[in-house]
Protein backbone atom coordinates (compact mmCIF):
# COMPACT_ATOMS: atom_id res chain seq x y z
CA UNK A 1 0.00 0.00 0.00
CA UNK A 2 3.00 2.21 0.94
CA UNK A 3 4.44 2.01 -2.02
CA UNK A 4 1.24 2.69 -4.44
CA UNK A 5 1.20 5.40 -2.28
CA UNK A 6 4.52 7.10 -3.50
CA UNK A 7 4.54 5.74 -6.45
CA UNK A 8 1.54 7.38 -7.21
CA UNK A 9 2.54 10.55 -5.20
CA UNK A 10 5.94 10.79 -5.37
CA UNK A 11 6.62 13.05 -7.79
CA UNK A 12 4.08 15.73 -6.77
CA UNK A 13 5.68 15.84 -3.59
CA UNK A 14 9.28 15.92 -5.31
CA UNK A 15 8.01 19.18 -7.41
CA UNK A 16 6.20 21.17 -4.63
CA UNK A 17 9.26 20.94 -2.38
CA UNK A 18 11.69 21.79 -5.03
CA UNK A 19 9.36 24.75 -6.33
CA UNK A 20 9.54 26.19 -2.35
CA UNK A 21 13.70 25.76 -1.65
CA UNK A 22 13.78 27.71 -5.03
CA UNK A 23 11.92 30.22 -3.95
CA UNK A 24 12.76 30.48 -0.61
CA UNK A 25 16.59 30.62 -1.73
CA UNK A 26 15.33 33.38 -4.55
CA UNK A 27 13.72 35.82 -1.42
CA UNK A 28 16.62 35.82 0.60
CA UNK A 29 19.54 36.27 -2.13
CA UNK A 30 17.30 39.20 -3.52
CA UNK A 31 17.08 40.97 0.33
CA UNK A 32 20.49 39.81 0.79
CA UNK A 33 22.03 42.02 -1.95
CA UNK A 34 19.98 44.18 -2.69
CA UNK A 35 20.68 42.98 -2.28
CA UNK A 36 22.56 40.52 -4.86
CA UNK A 37 19.70 37.83 -6.39
CA UNK A 38 21.94 34.84 -7.62
CA UNK A 39 19.92 34.47 -10.83
CA UNK A 40 21.24 37.35 -11.85
CA UNK A 41 25.11 36.68 -11.67
CA UNK A 42 25.97 36.95 -14.48
CA UNK A 43 27.51 33.62 -14.87
CA UNK A 44 26.89 32.77 -18.39
CA UNK A 45 30.55 33.50 -20.33
CA UNK A 46 29.36 32.83 -23.71
CA UNK A 47 29.11 36.42 -24.30
CA UNK A 48 29.32 36.59 -27.67
CA UNK A 49 26.89 34.41 -28.79
CA UNK A 50 24.96 36.61 -26.86
CA UNK A 51 25.61 39.59 -28.58
CA UNK A 52 28.36 39.85 -31.45
CA UNK A 53 26.05 38.88 -34.23
CA UNK A 54 23.11 37.49 -32.10
CA UNK A 55 19.55 37.64 -33.32
CA UNK A 56 16.75 40.45 -32.37
CA UNK A 57 16.76 40.15 -28.58
CA UNK A 58 20.53 40.86 -27.96
CA UNK A 59 20.18 43.96 -30.73
CA UNK A 60 17.07 45.08 -28.60
CA UNK A 61 19.24 45.00 -25.19
CA UNK A 62 21.99 46.86 -26.60
CA UNK A 63 19.86 49.58 -28.37
CA UNK A 64 17.85 50.15 -24.83
CA UNK A 65 21.26 51.33 -23.38
CA UNK A 66 23.47 54.42 -23.91
CA UNK A 67 26.77 54.42 -22.60
CA UNK A 68 28.21 57.83 -21.21
CA UNK A 69 31.57 59.33 -20.61
CA UNK A 70 31.73 62.22 -18.86
CA UNK A 71 35.02 61.89 -16.11
CA UNK A 72 38.27 62.60 -18.35
CA UNK A 73 40.94 65.48 -18.60
CA UNK A 74 41.38 66.94 -21.73
CA UNK A 75 45.59 67.23 -21.14
CA UNK A 76 45.70 63.31 -20.92
CA UNK A 77 42.57 60.61 -21.26
CA UNK A 78 42.07 57.45 -23.03
CA UNK A 79 38.74 58.69 -24.26
CA UNK A 80 39.47 57.21 -28.10
CA UNK A 81 40.51 53.28 -26.77
CA UNK A 82 37.42 53.65 -24.40
CA UNK A 83 34.69 54.73 -27.03
CA UNK A 84 36.40 52.35 -29.65
CA UNK A 85 36.18 48.96 -27.45
CA UNK A 86 32.97 49.91 -25.70
CA UNK A 87 31.69 50.23 -29.53
CA UNK A 88 33.11 46.88 -30.55
CA UNK A 89 31.21 45.35 -27.88
CA UNK A 90 27.97 47.16 -28.00
CA UNK A 91 27.21 48.02 -31.69
CA UNK A 92 23.82 48.59 -30.81
CA UNK A 93 24.31 51.08 -28.05
CA UNK A 94 24.96 54.89 -28.32
CA UNK A 95 28.20 56.25 -26.85
CA UNK A 96 27.72 59.42 -25.72
CA UNK A 97 31.14 61.57 -24.83
CA UNK A 98 30.33 64.87 -22.84
CA UNK A 99 32.56 67.57 -22.41
CA UNK A 100 32.12 71.48 -21.23
CA UNK A 101 33.84 72.96 -23.68
CA UNK A 102 35.93 71.95 -27.08
CA UNK A 103 38.69 69.78 -25.96
CA UNK A 104 42.46 70.51 -26.55
CA UNK A 105 43.89 68.42 -27.74
CA UNK A 106 41.50 67.05 -30.03
CA UNK A 107 39.79 63.72 -29.59
CA UNK A 108 40.72 61.32 -31.84
CA UNK A 109 37.43 59.05 -32.01
CA UNK A 110 36.70 56.29 -34.19
CA UNK A 111 34.83 57.36 -36.84
CA UNK A 112 31.79 55.30 -35.90
CA UNK A 113 27.88 55.98 -36.40
CA UNK A 114 27.05 55.01 -32.51
CA UNK A 115 30.14 57.36 -31.17
CA UNK A 116 28.86 60.59 -30.89
CA UNK A 117 30.92 63.88 -28.87
CA UNK A 118 29.18 66.72 -27.46
CA UNK A 119 30.08 69.92 -26.56
CA UNK A 120 28.10 71.07 -23.43
CA UNK A 121 29.08 74.97 -24.15
CA UNK A 122 27.85 74.62 -27.65
CA UNK A 123 28.85 76.38 -30.64
CA UNK A 124 27.96 79.20 -32.92
CA UNK A 125 27.44 77.43 -36.15
CA UNK A 126 25.44 74.47 -34.56
CA UNK A 127 22.10 74.41 -33.72
CA UNK A 128 20.95 74.23 -29.23
CA UNK A 129 20.09 70.76 -29.57
CA UNK A 130 23.66 69.68 -30.63
CA UNK A 131 25.19 70.72 -27.04
CA UNK A 132 22.36 69.11 -25.51
CA UNK A 133 22.58 65.26 -23.89
CA UNK A 134 18.89 64.77 -23.76
CA UNK A 135 18.55 64.79 -27.30
CA UNK A 136 20.45 61.98 -28.03
CA UNK A 137 19.34 59.97 -25.13
CA UNK A 138 17.10 57.54 -26.41
CA UNK A 139 17.38 54.68 -24.77
CA UNK A 140 15.76 53.00 -21.50
CA UNK A 141 19.03 53.15 -19.72
CA UNK A 142 21.82 55.15 -19.33
CA UNK A 143 25.55 53.71 -18.17
CA UNK A 144 28.42 56.61 -16.78
CA UNK A 145 31.69 54.66 -17.33
CA UNK A 146 34.54 56.21 -16.13
CA UNK A 147 37.69 57.37 -18.60
CA UNK A 148 40.00 54.76 -19.25
CA UNK A 149 37.80 51.75 -17.91
CA UNK A 150 37.09 48.74 -19.70
CA UNK A 151 33.77 46.19 -19.49
CA UNK A 152 34.98 41.95 -18.79
CA UNK A 153 33.49 40.31 -21.83
CA UNK A 154 30.75 38.27 -19.48
CA UNK A 155 28.78 41.72 -18.85
CA UNK A 156 25.94 41.63 -20.31
CA UNK A 157 23.28 44.17 -20.63
CA UNK A 158 20.27 41.82 -20.19
CA UNK A 159 21.58 40.63 -16.96
CA UNK A 160 22.36 44.10 -15.71
CA UNK A 161 18.81 45.05 -16.17
CA UNK A 162 17.10 41.99 -14.55
CA UNK A 163 19.50 43.20 -11.29
CA UNK A 164 18.42 46.90 -11.56
CA UNK A 165 14.76 45.60 -11.53
CA UNK A 166 15.20 42.94 -8.72
CA UNK A 167 16.60 45.93 -6.83
CA UNK A 168 13.69 48.14 -7.42
CA UNK A 169 11.13 44.92 -6.54
CA UNK A 170 12.88 44.60 -3.72
CA UNK A 171 13.19 48.50 -2.62
CA UNK A 172 11.32 50.63 -4.68
CA UNK A 173 12.81 53.96 -3.74
CA UNK A 174 16.76 52.51 -5.28
CA UNK A 175 17.12 54.17 -8.91
CA UNK A 176 20.86 53.62 -9.38
CA UNK A 177 23.22 51.05 -9.26
CA UNK A 178 26.83 51.05 -8.95
CA UNK A 179 29.93 49.00 -10.20
CA UNK A 180 32.85 50.03 -7.14
CA UNK A 181 35.78 49.71 -9.22
CA UNK A 182 38.52 49.00 -6.17
CA UNK A 183 36.13 47.31 -3.41
CA UNK A 184 38.33 47.25 -0.70
CA UNK A 185 38.47 51.36 -0.71
CA UNK A 186 35.51 51.70 -1.01
CA UNK A 187 32.24 53.08 1.58
CA UNK A 188 28.65 53.08 1.30
CA UNK A 189 27.51 56.22 3.01
CA UNK A 190 24.58 58.12 4.26
CA UNK A 191 23.95 61.81 3.00
CA UNK A 192 22.32 64.17 4.57
CA UNK A 193 21.35 66.51 2.48
CA UNK A 194 19.92 69.99 4.14
CA UNK A 195 19.19 72.54 1.11
CA UNK A 196 18.28 75.04 4.01
CA UNK A 197 21.49 75.26 5.75
CA UNK A 198 23.71 74.92 2.19
CA UNK A 199 24.95 71.76 3.89
CA UNK A 200 25.45 68.16 3.03
CA UNK A 201 27.17 65.51 5.63
CA UNK A 202 28.41 61.90 4.97
CA UNK A 203 28.03 59.05 7.39
CA UNK A 204 29.28 55.30 6.73
CA UNK A 205 26.96 52.56 6.70
CA UNK A 206 28.91 49.46 7.09
CA UNK A 207 28.29 45.95 5.89
CA UNK A 208 25.32 47.77 3.86
CA UNK A 209 24.74 47.38 -0.25
CA UNK A 210 22.02 50.34 -0.05
CA UNK A 211 22.67 53.76 0.54
CA UNK A 212 22.50 57.37 -0.73
CA UNK A 213 26.36 57.37 -1.96
CA UNK A 214 29.47 55.50 -2.30
CA UNK A 215 32.96 57.23 -1.57
CA UNK A 216 36.76 55.47 -2.29
CA UNK A 217 36.50 54.44 -5.89
CA UNK A 218 35.49 55.20 -9.47
CA UNK A 219 32.61 53.47 -10.26
CA UNK A 220 30.11 52.75 -13.25
CA UNK A 221 26.71 53.72 -12.71
CA UNK A 222 23.51 52.55 -14.52
CA UNK A 223 20.06 54.33 -14.09
CA UNK A 224 16.97 54.76 -16.57
CA UNK A 225 16.41 57.55 -18.85
CA UNK A 226 13.77 59.04 -17.17
CA UNK A 227 15.58 59.52 -13.74
CA UNK A 228 18.25 61.20 -15.05
CA UNK A 229 16.66 63.72 -16.53
CA UNK A 230 14.40 64.27 -13.87
CA UNK A 231 18.17 65.32 -12.07
CA UNK A 232 17.86 69.18 -12.16
CA UNK A 233 21.61 69.11 -13.38
CA UNK A 234 22.03 65.17 -14.96
CA UNK A 235 25.80 65.58 -16.40
CA UNK A 236 27.43 67.95 -13.77
CA UNK A 237 30.73 67.13 -13.03
CA UNK A 238 31.81 65.52 -10.50
CA UNK A 239 29.83 62.80 -10.80
CA UNK A 240 30.56 61.80 -7.63
CA UNK A 241 29.06 63.74 -5.37
CA UNK A 242 26.91 65.62 -7.35
CA UNK A 243 24.87 63.00 -8.77
CA UNK A 244 24.51 60.91 -5.42
CA UNK A 245 23.38 64.60 -3.90
CA UNK A 246 20.79 64.98 -6.31
CA UNK A 247 19.50 61.42 -6.11
CA UNK A 248 18.60 61.52 -2.32
CA UNK A 249 17.39 64.92 -2.53
CA UNK A 250 14.69 63.53 -4.24
CA UNK A 251 14.74 60.86 -1.92
CA UNK A 252 16.16 57.95 -3.80
CA UNK A 253 18.26 55.47 -2.83
CA UNK A 254 21.71 53.32 -4.74
CA UNK A 255 22.83 50.12 -4.86
CA UNK A 256 26.21 48.88 -4.90
CA UNK A 257 26.96 45.90 -6.51
CA UNK A 258 29.97 44.16 -4.59
CA UNK A 259 30.21 41.41 -6.75
CA UNK A 260 31.95 43.44 -9.87
CA UNK A 261 34.23 41.60 -11.73
CA UNK A 262 33.19 43.28 -14.85
CA UNK A 263 34.86 46.30 -14.83
CA UNK A 264 38.41 46.93 -14.79
CA UNK A 265 41.05 50.07 -14.75
CA UNK A 266 43.01 49.51 -17.81
CA UNK A 267 45.56 52.23 -17.78
CA UNK A 268 46.46 54.34 -15.02
CA UNK A 269 46.50 58.25 -16.31
CA UNK A 270 47.34 60.00 -13.61
CA UNK A 271 48.76 58.08 -10.31
CA UNK A 272 52.05 57.19 -12.14
CA UNK A 273 52.42 61.03 -12.74
CA UNK A 274 52.91 64.01 -9.91
CA UNK A 275 52.37 66.72 -11.85
CA UNK A 276 49.56 65.21 -13.88
CA UNK A 277 48.02 64.35 -10.49
CA UNK A 278 48.36 67.38 -9.30
CA UNK A 279 46.28 68.79 -12.24
CA UNK A 280 43.73 66.67 -11.94
CA UNK A 281 43.02 67.15 -8.56
CA UNK A 282 43.22 70.76 -8.62
CA UNK A 283 41.09 70.62 -11.76
CA UNK A 284 38.32 68.75 -9.69
CA UNK A 285 38.63 71.05 -6.80
CA UNK A 286 37.82 73.87 -9.25
CA UNK A 287 35.10 71.66 -10.67
CA UNK A 288 33.27 71.00 -7.29
CA UNK A 289 33.43 74.52 -5.97
CA UNK A 290 31.30 75.13 -9.47
CA UNK A 291 29.43 72.43 -8.92
CA UNK A 292 28.86 73.42 -4.97
CA UNK A 293 27.81 77.08 -6.03
CA UNK A 294 25.14 75.32 -8.70
CA UNK A 295 23.70 73.12 -6.56
CA UNK A 296 24.03 75.69 -3.43
CA UNK A 297 26.01 73.63 -1.18
CA UNK A 298 28.43 75.97 0.84
CA UNK A 299 29.40 73.19 3.72
CA UNK A 300 30.43 69.40 2.95
CA UNK A 301 31.42 66.74 6.05
CA UNK A 302 32.85 64.20 4.67
CA UNK A 303 32.39 60.93 6.61
CA UNK A 304 35.69 61.36 8.29
CA UNK A 305 34.19 64.24 10.61
CA UNK A 306 36.10 66.98 8.63
CA UNK A 307 34.23 70.04 7.10
CA UNK A 308 35.05 71.45 3.69
CA UNK A 309 33.85 74.91 2.77
CA UNK A 310 32.64 76.00 -0.25
CA UNK A 311 30.91 79.42 0.50
CA UNK A 312 32.95 82.68 1.38
CA UNK A 313 36.33 84.32 3.06
CA UNK A 314 38.03 86.50 3.84
CA UNK A 315 39.26 87.06 0.48
CA UNK A 316 36.11 86.87 -1.32
CA UNK A 317 32.82 88.87 -1.16
CA UNK A 318 29.79 87.53 1.41
CA UNK A 319 27.51 84.93 -0.27
CA UNK A 320 24.68 87.63 -0.58
CA UNK A 321 23.93 90.89 -2.28
CA UNK A 322 22.27 94.13 -0.89
CA UNK A 323 19.93 93.37 1.39
CA UNK A 324 16.51 94.95 0.71
CA UNK A 325 13.87 95.72 3.06
CA UNK A 326 15.87 94.04 5.43
CA UNK A 327 14.85 90.56 3.44
CA UNK A 328 18.16 88.99 2.15
CA UNK A 329 18.14 87.42 -1.33
CA UNK A 330 18.17 83.89 0.51
CA UNK A 331 15.07 84.17 2.55
CA UNK A 332 13.10 84.62 -1.28
CA UNK A 333 15.19 81.15 -2.21
CA UNK A 334 13.40 79.37 1.47
CA UNK A 335 17.28 79.02 2.41
CA UNK A 336 18.66 80.31 6.12
CA UNK A 337 22.05 82.61 6.06
CA UNK A 338 25.03 80.29 4.40
CA UNK A 339 27.06 78.37 6.95
CA UNK A 340 30.18 80.14 5.54
CA UNK A 341 28.37 83.74 6.65
CA UNK A 342 27.61 82.75 9.95
CA UNK A 343 31.00 81.19 10.32
CA UNK A 344 32.43 84.61 9.76
CA UNK A 345 29.96 86.64 11.60
CA UNK A 346 31.06 84.77 14.63
CA UNK A 347 34.55 85.20 14.03
CA UNK A 348 34.01 88.73 13.85
CA UNK A 349 32.00 88.83 17.15
CA UNK A 350 35.15 86.94 18.62
CA UNK A 351 37.03 89.67 18.06
CA UNK A 352 35.24 92.68 17.98
CA UNK A 353 34.31 91.74 22.22
CA UNK A 354 38.15 90.73 22.83
CA UNK A 355 38.56 93.94 21.98
CA UNK A 356 36.00 95.81 24.00
CA UNK A 357 36.46 93.52 26.70
CA UNK A 358 40.44 94.56 26.83
CA UNK A 359 39.34 98.32 26.48
CA UNK A 360 36.78 98.49 29.15
CA UNK A 361 34.34 99.12 27.00
CA UNK A 362 30.86 98.64 27.74
CA UNK A 363 28.23 96.72 25.59
CA UNK A 364 25.93 94.18 25.06
CA UNK A 365 23.98 92.36 22.98
CA UNK A 366 21.00 94.30 21.15
CA UNK A 367 17.65 93.55 18.90
CA UNK A 368 17.79 90.40 16.90
CA UNK A 369 21.31 89.28 18.48
CA UNK A 370 20.29 89.06 21.80
CA UNK A 371 16.95 87.34 20.50
CA UNK A 372 19.13 84.56 19.14
CA UNK A 373 21.15 84.46 22.02
CA UNK A 374 18.12 83.49 24.13
CA UNK A 375 16.70 81.28 21.94
CA UNK A 376 19.19 79.09 21.07
CA UNK A 377 22.88 80.54 22.44
CA UNK A 378 23.61 81.21 17.91
CA UNK A 379 22.84 83.90 15.91
CA UNK A 380 19.61 83.69 14.38
CA UNK A 381 19.50 80.71 11.55
CA UNK A 382 18.26 83.70 8.78
CA UNK A 383 20.04 86.55 10.46
CA UNK A 384 22.76 88.43 8.43
CA UNK A 385 24.58 90.41 10.94
CA UNK A 386 25.16 91.18 14.43
CA UNK A 387 24.09 94.22 16.85
CA UNK A 388 25.42 95.54 20.05
CA UNK A 389 24.91 98.21 22.27
CA UNK A 390 27.55 100.38 23.97
CA UNK A 391 27.79 103.21 26.21
CA UNK A 392 28.74 106.50 24.17
CA UNK A 393 30.98 107.56 27.04
CA UNK A 394 32.76 104.76 26.84
CA UNK A 395 34.48 105.53 22.93
CA UNK A 396 36.81 107.60 24.56
CA UNK A 397 38.08 104.04 26.31
CA UNK A 398 38.64 102.29 22.65
CA UNK A 399 41.64 103.32 20.34
CA UNK A 400 39.93 101.59 17.52
CA UNK A 401 36.54 103.61 18.05
CA UNK A 402 38.24 106.65 18.14
CA UNK A 403 40.45 105.62 15.16
CA UNK A 404 37.94 104.70 12.95
CA UNK A 405 35.89 108.34 13.68
CA UNK A 406 38.33 109.73 10.60
CA UNK A 407 38.35 107.00 8.33
CA UNK A 408 38.40 103.42 8.52
CA UNK A 409 41.03 101.68 9.23
CA UNK A 410 42.26 97.68 9.15
CA UNK A 411 43.47 96.24 12.16
CA UNK A 412 46.23 93.84 12.80
CA UNK A 413 43.51 90.48 12.01
CA UNK A 414 42.09 91.96 8.83
CA UNK A 415 39.34 93.74 10.35
CA UNK A 416 37.92 96.53 9.28
CA UNK A 417 36.86 99.04 11.89
CA UNK A 418 34.87 102.05 10.11
CA UNK A 419 31.87 104.57 10.78
CA UNK A 420 28.44 103.41 8.97
CA UNK A 421 27.32 105.77 5.83
CA UNK A 422 23.67 105.15 7.36
CA UNK A 423 23.90 107.00 10.75
CA UNK A 424 26.06 107.86 13.65
CA UNK A 425 26.89 104.39 14.30
CA UNK A 426 30.19 102.15 14.09
CA UNK A 427 31.08 98.96 12.02
CA UNK A 428 33.58 96.19 12.13
CA UNK A 429 33.39 94.03 8.50
CA UNK A 430 35.04 90.91 8.60
CA UNK A 431 37.37 91.92 5.84
CA UNK A 432 37.82 94.27 2.91
CA UNK A 433 36.42 92.44 0.26
CA UNK A 434 33.48 90.49 2.47
CA UNK A 435 31.50 93.21 4.29
CA UNK A 436 29.59 90.65 6.87
CA UNK A 437 29.60 92.72 10.00
CA UNK A 438 28.78 93.74 13.53
CA UNK A 439 26.79 97.14 14.43
CA UNK A 440 27.85 99.19 17.18
CA UNK A 441 25.27 101.89 18.52
CA UNK A 442 26.66 104.28 20.75
CA UNK A 443 23.43 104.73 22.99
CA UNK A 444 23.63 107.57 26.28
CA UNK A 445 21.05 107.94 29.04
CA UNK A 446 18.97 111.31 29.34
CA UNK A 447 16.76 111.03 32.83
CA UNK A 448 17.63 107.18 33.23
CA UNK A 449 16.37 106.61 29.63
CA UNK A 450 18.36 104.94 26.89
CA UNK A 451 18.62 106.86 23.84
CA UNK A 452 20.51 107.29 20.55
CA UNK A 453 20.86 109.78 17.17
CA UNK A 454 20.55 106.78 14.71
CA UNK A 455 16.67 105.13 14.28
CA UNK A 456 15.25 102.92 11.53
CA UNK A 457 11.76 102.64 10.77
CA UNK A 458 11.69 99.17 9.66
CA UNK A 459 13.29 98.21 12.49
CA UNK A 460 10.30 97.00 14.92
CA UNK A 461 12.75 96.65 18.27
CA UNK A 462 14.52 99.87 17.78
CA UNK A 463 13.18 102.17 20.46
CA UNK A 464 14.57 103.75 23.68
CA UNK A 465 14.09 101.59 26.80
CA UNK A 466 14.89 102.11 30.35
CA UNK A 467 18.50 102.47 32.05
CA UNK A 468 17.28 99.61 34.36
CA UNK A 469 18.03 96.60 32.17
CA UNK A 470 21.44 97.99 32.31
CA UNK A 471 22.19 97.91 35.61
CA UNK A 472 23.53 95.18 36.17
CA UNK A 473 24.19 93.71 32.78
CA UNK A 474 24.02 89.83 32.73
CA UNK A 475 25.76 86.90 30.84
CA UNK A 476 24.80 84.46 28.64
CA UNK A 477 26.40 82.00 26.01
CA UNK A 478 26.45 83.46 22.40
CA UNK A 479 28.55 81.94 19.61
CA UNK A 480 30.87 80.01 21.73
CA UNK A 481 31.76 82.67 24.15
CA UNK A 482 30.10 84.56 27.14
CA UNK A 483 28.34 87.81 25.97
CA UNK A 484 27.23 90.86 28.15
CA UNK A 485 23.23 91.13 27.60
CA UNK A 486 20.65 92.75 29.61
CA UNK A 487 19.32 91.90 32.55
CA UNK A 488 15.65 90.70 32.29
CA UNK A 489 16.33 89.70 29.08
CA UNK A 490 12.70 88.12 28.24
CA UNK A 491 11.11 91.47 29.36
CA UNK A 492 13.22 93.68 27.40
CA UNK A 493 12.77 91.78 24.10
CA UNK A 494 9.08 91.88 24.78
CA UNK A 495 9.03 95.81 25.44
CA UNK A 496 11.03 96.06 22.30
CA UNK A 497 9.53 93.36 20.24
CA UNK A 498 6.12 92.56 22.18
CA UNK A 499 4.71 89.91 23.88
CA UNK A 500 5.79 86.32 22.93
CA UNK A 501 8.84 87.20 20.94
CA UNK A 502 11.13 84.71 21.88
CA UNK A 503 8.32 81.61 21.25
CA UNK A 504 7.15 82.47 17.95
CA UNK A 505 10.02 83.42 15.39
CA UNK A 506 9.32 85.27 12.31
CA UNK A 507 11.10 86.85 9.67
CA UNK A 508 11.86 90.64 9.26
CA UNK A 509 9.20 90.60 7.02
CA UNK A 510 7.60 87.46 6.53
CA UNK A 511 4.11 88.50 3.69
CA UNK A 512 6.64 88.15 0.50
CA UNK A 513 8.26 84.49 1.17
CA UNK A 514 4.36 82.87 2.63
CA UNK A 515 3.79 79.93 0.46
Amino acid sequence: MARLFFSRFWPWWLLVATALVNVLSLLYITFKTCDVPESVSYSNTNYKSDYVGAGVDATHDQSAFTFVLREFEDFSNDVTNTTLKLSNVFRKSTILVIADNHVYPPLKLADSQNIRFINLHGSVDKPFLSSQPNSFVKSQYVIFVPDAVQVSDRFRLREAEKFFLACQRVNPLVTMVVWPLNRSTTKCVRLDVDLKKWTVSQEIVPNNSTCDAIVGSQFVLLLTTKTLLELPYPFLRPLDPTMFIQNSVQGHKVVVNWHNTFFYQSLSLFENDPHKNWKHEKNERIRQKEAFSRIGIKRFRHATGTDEWFGCGKDTPRCFGTVVNDMPEFIYQNRWTPPCCLRALRMTVHHVFKILSEQGVRFWLEGGSLLGAIRNGDIIPWDYDVDIGIYRDDIVKSSHLLSCQSEAFEDEKGFIWETATEGEFFRVQYSRTNHLHVDIFPFYSVNGTMTKHTWFKTHRQDREFPESFLRPLEAISFVGIQAPIPNNARRFLEFKFGDGVIENPRYPDAQPVQR
